[in-house]
C-alpha cells in the first residue's frame, strides 16, 4: 500500500520541511498553504495522514483554523478518515482540548522529533490497512 499524506501549514518553511521529509520515507506527500486548497487536495488525493500546522491566530494563509479544516474533512470524508495530527507552535491546554473535540488524533507542540513523524506514518498506515480490510470483507 502506498501511503499518502497532506501537510497543511501556512508557514512555507515548516510545510516544505515536513513534505520533503515524508517523501524521503516513501510517503506520497502534498503541501498546502490555504484552507480551500487543503480540502481540494484532500478530495482528489484521499490522504491517509493529515498534518495541520498552527502557529498563531490561524493555520493557513487564508485564515482557516485547524478546527475548520478538521470539521470540513471529517464532515465530507468521514468514510475514509485520515490519521490527523495538529502541530502547534504555541501549545496550550485549551487548544489541546479543542483539537481532540474536533477529531484530531494527536496534538503536539513544535518542534517535533523525526521519530514522532515516523510514528504518525505508522499509525496512518495501520488505519488505512484496517479500513481496506473492512471494505474488502464487506464486499464479499
Amino acid at each position: 500500500m502506498t501511503l499518502a499524506a497532506l501537510v497543511a501549514d501556512g508557514y512555507d518553511e515548516h510545510q516544505k520541511t515536513l513534505v520533503l521529509t515524508l517523501q524521503q520515507y516513501g510517503v506520497v506527500t502534498i503541501g498546502s498553504e490555504y484552507g480551500w486548497s487543503t480540502l481540494e487536495f484532500f478530495a482528489t488525493h484521499k490522504p491517509h495522514l493529515l498534518i495541520c500546522g498552527y502557529g498563531g491566530n490561524s493555520a493557513m494563509r487564508d485564515g482557516w483554523t485547524p478546527w475548520v479544516i478538521a470539521q470540513k474533512v471529517l464532515g465530507e470524508h468521514a468514510v475514509a478518515r485520515p490519521y490527523m495530527v495538529l502541530l502547534d507552535g504555541f501549545p496550550d491546554k485549551r487548544k489541546r482540548v479543542l483539537s481532540y473535540e474536533f477529531g484530531y488524533d494527536e496534538y503536539v507542540g513544535k518542534p517535533i522529533e523525526l521519530s514522532a513523524l515516523l510514528v504518525w506514518v505508522h499509525r496512518a498506515r495501520e488505519r488505512a490497512e484496517s479500513e481496506a480490510a473492512k471494505k474488502e470483507q464487506g464486499s464479499k
